[in-house]
């Protein structure tokens, strides 16, 4: 009688299974436990607050060049001997205010222009979280399948070396030819590759998933995988008011604007008063204003020429302003794009997941069958 040792792929599939147990243990989570450690850890989100609360100092600094500046002096000379004079000393104190007037509007437009600019900041922030959580819980639900993929390739590994051993039996009895073996064999081969791909796939989804929580090794709790209902009213101008990233490209048209016109003022005219007060002095007339003297001026400063700077400096900008104009039209169409295509894709999923319930009722039915032709002994053909 022929004898066929039989490859132990059981011990293989139970391999794969402890080898998985004994991975480093992770914090089991739902999904809303899981967005709260990306919003508390996520290092690109924290870099991206500190950048917005970067822009929000930035704008006060920039409110300080239209104060009022003042500063403090003082100044101490000495000078040796000469053949015709003795030691010579001076010395003095003195304080200074400045404080630029605008008599253009300049100021006003500046401020402007920084304020916007921090608002363009928290929108792009409000982007990038929003597209983060998007990525999160994209990653944590693809992780909820791949899960139940492991499970599922591990079974149908389990049954392949299962029916494999059957299979080596029945040759051994010369109930099968040697093919049926091989046949075995490869199937539990392509079977063993399919498990370890799908626990590839799932670990680097665990990686992911604790990357994007600040390195925390995070793993989805079991839930009831069910298809949610599509309770959303897809309105178009909503969607415009809801997106961060149409309000931020709103704002850069607003800026850019704004910018366009402070830069068509680069010819005018600028005022700036000046007080100067002499604390002390020795001599006391070594300074100007003397000693214990004041002093107010006003200076007006009129360009004439700059060498055509202001004037390609304006068209320029208002190349800016055309360019974002056309940005924010586009994105006004990708945003009803994207508003069709989400429609498209929901319908589409809905038509998928009812073919996938007619199949398996029909596969179902189809196994019923067979085992009742079993039961009582024939084949089916």
């Amino acid at each position: 009688m022929r004898q066929l040792k039989i490859i132990s792929f059981t011990m293989l599939a139970g391999a794969l299974i402890f080898s998985n147990n004994t991975a480093q243990a992770s914090v089991p989570m739902n999904l809303q436990q899981y967005v709260r450690e990306i919003l508390l850890n996520n290092h690109s989100l924290r870099a991206g607050v500190k950048s917005v609360e970067a822009d929000y100092y930035s704008v006060l600094a920039s409110v300080g060049l239209h104060r009022m500046n003042v500063t403090g002096g003082s100044g101490f000379s000495w000078i040796s001997d000469t053949p015709n004079t003795s030691n010579y000393t001076a010395g003095n104190l003195t304080i200074s205010l400045t404080q630029p007037i605008d008599i253009v509007g300049v100021f006003k437009l500046d401020q402007q222009q920084n304020i916007l600019g921090y608002e363009i900041s928290r929108a792009n922030f409000n982007t990038n979280l929003n597209s983060l959580i998007a990525t999160a819980e994209q990653t944590w639900w693809s992780a909820v399948l791949a899960r139940e993929n492991v499970k599922l390739q591990r079974e149908i590994l389990l049954q392949r070396s299962e029916n494999h051993r059957v299979t080596v039996e029945k040759y051994n009895q010369e109930l099968v030819p040697r093919l049926d073996v091989v046949r075995s064999e490869a199937q539990v081969v392509a079977a063993e590759t399919t498990a370890k791909n799908a626990e590839t796939t799932y670990q680097n989804l665990l990686a992911n998933l604790s990357y994007l929580a600040g390195g925390i090794d995070v793993e989805p709790i079991d839930e009831e995988l069910r298809v949610p209902d599509f309770d959303i009213d897809l309105n178009y101008e909503d969607a415009l008011s809801l997106r961060p990233d149409v309000k931020a490209a709103e704002l850069t048209v607003e800026r850019a604007k704004i910018v366009r016109k402070l830069t068509s003022k680069g010819l005018s005219p600028t005022l700036m008063f000046a007080f100067n007060a002499t604390l002390w002095s020795d001599p006391s007339t070594s300074t100007t204003p003397n000693n214990h003297e004041v002093m107010g001026a006003l200076n007006l400063s009129l360009p004439i020429f700059d060498g055509k700077k202001t004037k390609y400096s304006v068209l320029n900008t208002d190349r800016l302003v055309q360019a974002s104009e056309a940005s924010l039209e586009a994105l006004k169409e990708q945003t009803r794009l994207d508003i069709a295509l989400a429609i498209n894709n929901w319908k589409d999923a809905a038509a998928s997941e009812q073919d996938k319930k007619r199949q398996v009722e029909r596969s179902e039915e189809e196994l019923r069958i067979k085992c009742t032709l079993k039961v009582w002994g024939r084949k089916l053909i």
